[in-house]
């Protein structure tokens, strides 16, 4: 669901999404430590952006518990905090979140569906 292992969407604890965009040493070095998994810092795997894409999967494996262990606005805010690019929930006041928007959209396809046939 993204780009790369340090740019894309993890599902959080609430069920709801972020995405991070961790695409320089320093965010990665950053996100390492915010979520509790320095030693991934030591490892030759995601010691460049490089071996990170080469990798990406055995990385994905190790980010993805931990963002699962807080909400969505939890991350945002600690991610803002400590420099790192994301885009979480509430960034946007006033818009709904994509599955509600989704399904909202089938319900009015629905409606109008229902609307036209003339049965």
């Amino acid at each position: 669901m993204g780009l790369s292992a340090t740019y894309r969407l993890y599902r959080t604890q609430d069920d709801d999404w972020i995405c991070i965009a961790a695409v320089t040493d320093d965010d990665f070095r950053n996100l390492a430590t915010i979520l509790g998994v320095p030693e991934i810092l030591d490892d030759d795997r995601f010691a460049t952006a490089t071996s990170r894409a080469e990798h990406r999967r055995q990385l994905e494996t190790i980010l993805e518990p931990r963002f699962r262990t807080k909400t969505a606005m939890f991350w945002t805010r600690t991610l803002d905090d400590a420099g790192v690019p994301n885009e979480g929930p509430g960034r946007h006041p006033g818009r709904r979140s994509a599955p509600v928007r989704l399904r909202q959209r089938r319900a009015r396809s629905r409606r109008a569906v229902t609307r036209t046939r003339s049965w």
